[in-house]
């Protein structure tokens, strides 16, 4: 829990998804969620959901995304225009 962190600034939650280090982050999470049992019962390896990156690119199985990170909303509220 202490590493967790809550993004109540729309700022920094689009500066966290837009940061270059996102893609080292989430791996450091799925291999979490796999050593502790989250992903699915039958997972063999952190590569059993994909992570889809702002830029595209997918950490994982591509035919299996599960979290998808985009700036697009969390811009537009530190926008104001949500």
């Amino acid at each position: 829990m202490a590493a967790t962190q809550l993004f109540a600034d729309p700022a920094e939650a689009v500066a966290f998804t837009a940061s270059p280090d996102l893609g080292d982050t989430m791996n450091l999470v799925r291999a979490f969620l796999f050593d502790k049992g989250l992903l699915t019962p039958t997972a063999t390896s952190d590569d059993a959901v994909g992570i889809e990156l702002p830029d595209g690119t997918v950490l994982g199985d591509p035919d299996n995304i599960k979290f998808r990170f985009t700036t697009e909303f969390m811009q537009m509220a530190a926008d104001g225009a949500l």
